[in-house]
């Protein structure tokens, strides 16, 4: 497996190795973020229809899981070099990680955390690397430069992926985030965060080159978009909606 694809899965236990988003209708995903990011698309393994060349890989899915329910929004995988270890970690961490099953691509573990929000562990057929190849923040327009991961309570989360993911397992830390209820996830690609929040869920910031162009697309397209406003490292659009009410963020970095 090359370098590229490598890197799109994750280099190192804890990075995200896939993103599902999860939408009623995936054509209709797919006609909004290919004009909006320019994303393309192929068919995907598991129903799911497979992003181009993102980092991380992202697939749009309907969101009929193996248990027959529906979870819409975000779902992430978290690459790890022991499913079965990790497994068990989760359980006595307060989650839900159910037996692993071998897929195509390797090993995979459905849980849930002890708040409720989705997960997937996957052991995959690559071999990490110590690399990063620069991709805390994506490669490209249309690539994911930021994740925040939204839960009930902050204290409660930190404890759960403290316990199931710390050290050895994920090696995630954590620092104090930009307001008292956020929280900073060292250790992982792309770079992410914890907040609390009564709406949990994932939350997912796409890169673009033009920010002030892609606003006005999204509301083009049927979606919602804000103010654009300047920070320190670019420029940024916070909770744009798309024409299937998931959120999402835009950024333009420097």
């Amino acid at each position: 497996m090359s370098r590229a694809v490598q890197f799109r899965n994750g280099h190192r236990q804890g990075d995200i190795s896939y993103i599902s988003l999860v939408l009623p209708d995936p054509a209709r995903g797919e006609a909004f973020y290919g004009a909006l990011l320019g994303w393309s698309f192929s068919p995907g393994q598991m129903g799911r229809e497979q992003g181009g060349e993102l980092t991380p890989e992202v697939g749009l899915w309907n969101g009929a899981r193996s248990d027959g329910t529906v979870v819409p929004g975000v779902i992430l995988g978290y690459r790890v070099n022991d499913v079965a270890t990790v497994a068990v970690r989760v359980r006595s961490a307060g989650g839900v990680a159910k037996e692993p099953q071998e897929r195509p691509y390797g090993i995979e573990s459905e849980c849930v955390d002890n708040q409720g929000v989705s997960f997937y562990l996957h052991q995959l057929l690559d071999t990490p690397s110590d690399d990063d190849g620069d991709l805390a923040n994506g490669r490209q327009c249309g690539d994911v430069g930021y994740m925040s991961l939204g839960v009930p309570e902050l204290a409660l989360a930190e404890a759960f992926y403290g316990e199931a993911f710390y050290g050895e397992v994920l090696g995630w830390a954590f620092t104090p985030g930009s307001h008292p209820q956020a929280r900073q996830i060292g250790g992982v690609t792309p770079m992410s965060g914890l907040w609390q929040t009564d709406s949990p869920g994932v939350v997912l910031a796409y890169r673009v080159d033009d920010i002030e162009a892609a606003v006005a697309q999204v509301s083009t397209l049927g979606g919602t978009a804000n103010s654009v406003e300047e920070r320190p490292y670019g420029f940024a659009a916070d909770n744009c909606v798309d024409d299937q009410g998931t959120l999402f963020h835009l950024l333009q970095l420097r």
